[in-house]
């Protein structure tokens, strides 16, 4: 993990803005490595301090949110560009924003797009992880709405950004070795993921 501190001379504090998004995806397309992410917790999702900052990580391999089926709710289109906005099947309820437009102008519209949601889950008071990625045309973004950051009663595990796309920290080899997948997988899915109601009214607001 690397942390890049954006606007620290605005003392900025640990908010998604438009700016702030646009150079998220700048930054990510510019990593050209397929397995460099660009990772951004707010507080109550897994953010330690709160002053802006991203997170930048190596991880070799495709990650299990990169993989996660969609199904596309909406096809934002302009003059110049389109963005398509899906529901992820995976085992947090998110959102992923993409493109197959070249156009100059997709990774800020991809970036609009984002921050219109991230904007409904602040005045909502609902904590969120964003992963970006390189891949396709202007970036994607994983948008991930949560309940507000917990610890695993059994493993003390604290999930971030890299936990809710998939790739989980243990805090021991013993816990590792012993892991109970389900019992995490019910964790995730019952104390993290925002239940169904609320991710419907979510979806409803940032997809119109």
């Amino acid at each position: 993990y690397q942390r890049r501190v954006h606007g620290m001379d605005k003392n900025r504090n640990q908010v998604m803005r438009l700016d702030s998004m646009d150079i998220g995806l700048s930054f990510a397309s510019q990593l050209q490595n397929p397995y460099l992410r660009v990772g951004f917790n707010s507080l109550g999702g897994g953010a330690s301090l709160n002053h802006f900052h991203f997170q930048i990580w190596l991880h070799e391999e495709r990650l299990p949110i990169e993989d996660a089926p969609t199904r596309s709710l909406k096809v934002i289109s302009t003059s110049t560009t389109s963005v398509r906005i899906s529901e992820l099947k995976y085992q947090i309820r998110g959102l992923k924003y993409h493109s197959d437009s070249p156009d100059g102008n997709t990774r800020n519209a991809i970036s609009k797009a984002v921050t219109k949601c991230v904007n409904y889950m602040l005045k909502n008071g609902i904590p969120h992880n964003l992963v970006l990625t390189s891949s396709g045309a202007g970036g994607q973004v994983y948008l991930l709405p949560r309940l507000p950051m917990t610890v695993h009663p059994k493993y003390g595990i604290r999930p971030g950004l890299a936990g809710m796309a998939g790739y989980l920290t243990m805090l021991s080899v013993e816990d590792y070795e012993k892991a109970d997948v389900d019992d995490i997988m019910r964790y995730f899915q019952k104390s993290i993921s925002l239940p169904v109601d609320r991710f419907e009214k979510l979806k409803y607001e940032c997809a119109k």
